[in-house]
């Protein structure tokens, strides 16, 4: 992947700064793996979930929450013009096999926590998925009354045997969840539209490994636009550039504004850092 630009990504400090967490982050891998680098609205990452986001590793569910709740902090200064977004937590389809149960995983992601935007008010639910060591994303357009599947993988494999029902099970339970709160009239369109996998031009099948941070770099900069509006900066072929978002994402994550233990863990790079 050529990550062609960070235009729209969060910036954190300077690029010598997040180096430093970064190696901290992947410092002594068999110590102090359970160190708590972010906490913040119900999700507690560790430092071996962190880890996570480097090369050869299938990437932990709590760092894409983290990245949930700083990206639903960040909409909290979106402009005007922007639509509005909010972005649950993690579900994986192991817990979605029943209706009972699926419609108790939505309501769990949509309310993990994160009380200052009512997902019933936004204009797009973003919900990252996790399924058998692969992460993709699905996008409840609200006003668009449609439901997008963003995934960077580009296997031949027909949408039905990828997915199973999975996101049809999704749109079904924010059905439910919004009839639950009264809301019927907003998703009266939903029930009726097929989820549609995106054609992404960056996707590849060779990527086994960085799905899970190209997952984050979708849900932050996909408002909903046309593809060929949509430049997120992801081209097939250098891995060197997503090291660059893999860098950025870890300092991202422990120097966000609601890391409640942002303090210390700056305390301790800065020590690592001399």
């Amino acid at each position: 992947m050529i990550v062609a630009g960070f235009d729209g990504c969060l910036e954190v400090g300077s690029k010598q700064a997040r180096c430093y967490a970064w190696k901290w982050v992947l410092s002594k891998q068999d110590v102090d793996r359970n160190d708590i680098v972010f906490s913040g609205y119900n999700v507690l990452v560790e430092r071996g979930d962190l880890q996570t986001l480097s090369t050869g590793h299938h990437i932990s569910p709590p760092v894409v929450d983290a990245w949930s709740v700083i990206l639903n902090h960040k909409e909290l200064f979106r402009s005007v013009a922007s639509p509005a977004r909010f972005f649950a937590k993690t579900i994986t389809c192991g817990e979605m096999e029943e209706e009972a149960d699926a419609f108790k995983v939505v309501c769990d992601a949509l309310e993990y926590g994160w009380s200052l935007i009512n997902p019933c008010d936004v204009d797009m639910i973003l919900f990252p998925v996790m399924q058998h060591r692969w992460c993709y994303c699905i996008c409840v357009n609200l006003n668009g009354n449609r439901v997008d599947i963003l995934d960077s993988s580009s296997a031949g494999v027909a949408k039905i045997d990828k997915y199973d029902k999975m996101p049809n099970v999704v749109r079904d339970m924010v059905v439910e969840y919004f009839k639950s709160k009264g809301l019927d009239g907003r998703v009266e369109k939903l029930t009726a539209q097929e989820p549609k996998r995106l054609q992404l031009e960056w996707r590849d099948s060779t990527a086994v490994f960085d799905y899970g941070v190209i997952t984050m770099r979708h849900i932050e900069t996909y408002t909903g636009q046309a593809l060929k509006r949509w430049d997120c900066g992801l081209k097939k072929g250098d891995e060197k550039a997503v090291n660059a978002l893999w860098t950025k994402y870890c300092a991202a994550v422990v120097e966000s504004d609601v890391n409640e233990v942002k303090d210390k863990i700056r305390h301790l790079v800065k020590h690592f850092s001399r």
